[in-house]
């Protein structure tokens, strides 16, 4: 569905910013189940794609 393809990629973002800011080898567990639930609804290459043409704002192909 749209909206949890929306909350992925809001949730994938913010994963990033928490494995950036990691410090500790043992908090990656913790990381490694959040992606799983973030990939879960994560947008594949071809809906990516289309949101790209469909959108000003994003570059097609990048």
């Amino acid at each position: 569905m749209p909206n949890e393809r929306t909350r992925a990629l809001l949730r994938a973002r913010e994963l990033m910013i928490e494995l950036s800011l990691a410090e500790r080898p043992e908090q990656l567990p913790t990381f490694r189940d959040k992606a799983v639930t973030v990939l879960r609804h994560y947008p594949d290459r071809g809906e990516i794609e289309l949101i790209a043409e469909s959108s000003g704002r994003l570059e097609w192909p990048c």
